[in-house]
């Protein structure tokens, strides 16, 4: 019982990638456009709105944040 509770703990899945490039520009040709998403930090919410498929949340430091009611996923926020 006790592995099935630090099994977890001890695989990590995260991986590091640790590559040194030439460039700037060698470095940003490696990645596509879309493969990160950054999100603000978000501590207070303002209002929340709900559209045909997705609830708004209005954020008063992060932008406004998108949650898809029917695919149950986070969209990519307005920032």
């Amino acid at each position: 019982m006790l592995l099935f509770i630090l099994l977890p703990l001890l695989l990590s899945a995260q991986y590091v990638r640790h590559s040194s490039f030439g460039s700037e520009q060698q470095r940003r040709m490696q990645y596509a456009l879309d493969d990160w998403i950054s999100y603000l930090g978000a501590r207070e919410f303002g209002n929340i709105a709900a559209g045909p498929k997705y609830l708004y949340f209005a954020t008063l430091d992060g932008g406004i944040w998108r949650y898809h009611i029917y695919d149950n996923y986070w969209d990519y926020p307005y920032t």
